[in-house]
């Protein structure tokens, strides 16, 4: 392999007038990794025979930029681009308007993800540990971007992710796994435009909510004495201008709580640790919410949750322009689901009832925009039904009923008329009213079942022996067998490979015990696997929906169409206020036609100035 340092313009003009760019790797260098501030400090490339590294500065940055928007600008649908993390590498040329156009795109960390889904996927990891070679960490190269060693490290950036590359596209060739790769490299681009587009946040609501909350915070833990008869304090913190409450307690404390509740209020435990300890946690305090310490509790403990896990960090998320652009990882779950952080938007907290809370509207829609979100309804039991083929399960969504409804009518004798279950019935809303708690338990049981629940994870949710929870499974799995067989087919397929594939090829790999000379697999295993059927393919089909809506966006540019995030399995888009009807439209048939199921699938979708009021 030939390493080139290329230190000037015309140096970087000849060199690629012969350089081969039918298939090669690019790595960028930066000064940090917030997108909105950050500047490119260097690029390398690395093909068959040559890698080069070209540095950029303040004296020759417009220069090197114009030179990349052309070499880039000339590849057709026959390259083949290849980057490790490809989705921050191409938004960092995209800064400087450097575009990748629609070429073959090869990511190898995304590769690396689906031909294994276990262990670390970082470049300098897999060099290590795939290619056998020694390799320079950042960290020992030092912060000068300037030099000849940080030079060579770049090369190796862009050389190394070029031999990965070699390595793993046979792997995807030998593992057919050659359609879902194309649909992730499809939905790298849709990933760019999130990382480019970012969420904009209203600053001056999340300034007024946090100041709200510091209050409650406050008023509840203050009440949580009051109740107890305890003393505590008032301290005045200067920095801020606010009060801090000050006591013998800590309502944070599982074993204060559980000193609080047990002994000094009398409240029966009903759930403990392994060691015997007794706990505090949902199950408990949502047993007991309507005991006047607890009612107080569960909200201080909302609040308190609110603002240290959403209000206080956000606005150190929120960039230059105004905008949160959240890192959103394609390689993070081994259920193929996409994870986030910086902020995590998955974790984003569920408005609650007993402390309603704008926080959602706080993400908005710029001026002239609206904000437009879309989801599958029911998608889990839609893929339920499509892995198992339950002809029951089948019946019940060909013609719209209610499923949880319906077996819970069927699992507890309701005697609900059947044309009743449907969502369309004039009386459905009041059956479903009266059974709701029929109704919450057959969806517990069918939602536990696909995550691989047993009689222990029932007794507990139920409150029941064991004996008893069996015989709920039992009864369940009797009205519908394609499922529990389904269950059973994965177990095998577990057992027989030491993995199991999704509906479209995904692959979640188990590791095996050793126990007396004999191989065998957790139940935890077990568990998971059937999961992996259901959540592996609904990530899938998520990513193939928005692929479709990014080319429905491609096609229609008067709509200025952006896909800006994804919070759980929900799509969140922006659109040019007066094309909003007309995309939305756009939108549900696009996620609709996806794919192609023995049973209907629906898209629901939202409209609004920001992401509270278009959920």
């Amino acid at each position: 392999m030939i390493r080139n340092v290329l230190m000037n313009l015309e140096v970087v003009k000849e060199y690629f007038s012969t350089f081969d760019l039918s298939e090669f790797s690019f790595d960028t260098e930066t000064d940090g990794l917030i997108w909105y501030d950050l500047e490119i400090t260097g690029i390398s490339f690395c093909n068959k025979t040559n890698a080069c590294y070209i540095p950029i500065h303040d004296d020759n940055r417009e220069a090197i930029v114009y030179f990349l928007k052309h070499l880039f600008k000339k590849l057709t649908k026959d390259n083949i681009v290849i980057a490790h993390n490809w989705v921050f590498d191409a938004s960092v040329l995209y800064k400087y308007s450097v575009k990748i156009p629609t070429c073959r795109l090869f990511d190898t960390m995304i590769a690396c993800h689906l031909i294994d889904e276990n262990g670390k996927k970082g470049l300098k990891h897999l060099t290590r540990t795939i290619l056998n070679k020694e390799v320079t960490d950042y960290n020992e190269v030092g912060e000068d971007h300037y030099t000849d060693k940080f030079y060579q490290y770049g090369i190796d950036d862009a050389v190394n992710t070029f031999e990965l590359y070699l390595r793993f596209k046979e792997d995807i060739n030998n593992k057919k796994l050659v359609k879902l790769f194309r649909l992730e490299m499809n939905f790298q681009r849709v990933l760019l435009e999130m990382k480019i587009e970012g969420v904009l946040v209203d600053r001056e609501l999340v300034k007024e909510q946090t100041e709200k909350l510091v209050e409650l915070v406050k008023e509840f833990t203050v009440k949580l004495y009051e109740y107890l008869g305890d003393r505590y304090e008032l301290q005045f913190n200067l920095n801020d201008n606010t009060y801090t409450v000050t006591g013998c307690h800590n309502f944070n404390s599982n074993h204060n709580l559980a000193d609080i509740l047990f002994n000094r209020l009398g409240l029966e435990i009903i759930e403990s640790t392994e060691t015997g300890l007794p706990k505090t946690g949902k199950f408990t305090l949502s047993r007991y919410k309507t005991h006047p310490f607890v009612k107080l509790l569960n909200k201080y403990k909302i609040a308190s949750k609110l603002l240290s896990g959403f209000f206080n960090p956000l606005p150190s998320f929120i960039e230059g322009d105004g905008k949160i652009r959240p890192s959103f990882i394609d390689h993070g779950t081994k259920t193929g689901r996409l994870s986030c952080r910086n902020p995590n938007l998955q974790q984003l907290p569920k408005q609650r009832d007993e402390l309603p809370t704008p926080l959602r509207e706080a993400f908005i829609a710029p001026r002239g925009y609206k904000m437009i979100t879309c989801d599958y309804s029911g998608q889990e039991i839609a893929v339920m039904a499509q892995v198992s083929k339950d002809p029951t399960l089948i019946n019940f969504l060909k013609h719209g009923h209610d499923m949880h409804l319906a077996i819970a009518n069927q699992f507890y004798n309701l005697n609900i008329p059947i044309e009743a279950l449907s969502k369309e019935h004039k009386d459905y809303n009041s059956y479903k009213e009266k059974f709701d708690k029929e109704r919450s338990m057959a969806k517990t049981i069918t939602f536990g079942l696909s995550y691989g629940k047993g009689k222990f994870g029932f007794a507990k949710d139920f409150n029941i022996s064991e004996y008893e929870a069996q015989d709920i499974v039992d009864k369940y799995f009797a009205n519908i067998p394609g499922l529990k067989k389904a269950i059973e087919d994965s177990h095998k397929e577990l057992e027989a490979n030491g993995y199991v594939r999704s509906l479209v090829g995904r692959y979640r790999h188990f590791e095996a015990k050793e126990s007396y000379d004999k191989k065998y697999y957790p139940k935890s295993a077990f568990r998971k696997a059937f999961n992996f059927k259901i959540q592996g393919f609904s990530a899938d089909m998520i990513r193939a929906a928005m692929v479709k809506t990014y080319i429905v966006g491609k096609n229609n540019k008067h709509w200025d169409l952006k896909t800006i995030a994804t919070v759980h399995d929900e799509a969140v888009y922006i659109v040019k206020q007066e094309y909003a009807t007309e995309a939305s439209v756009a939108i549900k048939k696009a996620f609709e036609d996806t794919v192609n199921f023995i049973v209907p699938v629906v898209a629901d979708i939202g409209i609004g100035n920001n992401y509270g009021e278009a959920k």
